[in-house]
């Protein structure tokens, strides 16, 4: 079993948690309202989108399957961890573990750290899974689980997607910029960390 096969499970049970309740006819407003919280979710604490959008750019750093398979596995994990979240289960230390992958992501953002693409998958795996926790145990109770799920993925994504642009942006002239951005993230981590 190759290392994708286990990101296409969890990508297919993701999909199979969220796709019956958007195709709902008779939702009464809870998807819609449990995807507007799920979309808003990602966007209000500084860990997440710091760390996100991060991953993003980094994602931009990297070659080949890599700048698409790290966001990727990312979103998939995420996705599997706010499920067990939304179920009550919190993963034991998910908040140091959360400010743990801002300073992470920093290091290698700025270059500090270097890894191969198991060891990039690998992180991302397990930073997603602790992220996905707190998002899922934060769900609103009279939100929709599968709409809000939905919204956290749409959420991630565009972070994703943003932080990669940026990186993209910073490969066509402004060298400083990874180092500056990876800085930023490790000092936020730390700030993070005493508040």
């Amino acid at each position: 079993m190759n290392g994708v096969a286990p990101l296409r499970l969890c990508a297919a049970g993701a999909l199979a948690l969220v796709f019956p309740a958007v195709v709902q006819a008779h939702s009464n407003g809870l998807v819609v309202a449990g995807c507007a919280s799920g979309l808003a979710h990602p966007w209000l604490g500084w860990d997440h989108l710091i760390a996100m959008t991060a991953v993003g750019f980094w994602a931009a750093q990297l070659s080949g399957r890599s700048r698409w398979l790290v966001p990727a596995a990312f979103v998939g994990l995420m996705a599997c961890g706010a499920a067990v979240g939304a179920m009550g289960v919190v993963l034991p230390g998910a908040e140091p573990m959360i400010v743990l992958s801002v300073v992470i992501f920093g290091l290698l953002v700025a270059g500090v750290i270097r890894a191969g693409s198991r060891v990039n998958l690998g992180l991302v795996a397990l930073f997603a899974l602790f992220h996905g926790s707190v998002h899922g145990a934060e769900m609103p109770l009279a939100a929709d689980a599968a709409g809000y799920l939905a919204g956290l993925v749409i959420a991630t994504a565009a972070l994703h997607l943003a932080g990669f642009m940026l990186g993209r942006m910073a490969q066509r002239g402004a060298s400083w910029m990874p180092r500056l951005v990876g800085a930023t993230c490790v000092a936020a981590g730390f700030l993070l960390l005493i508040a």
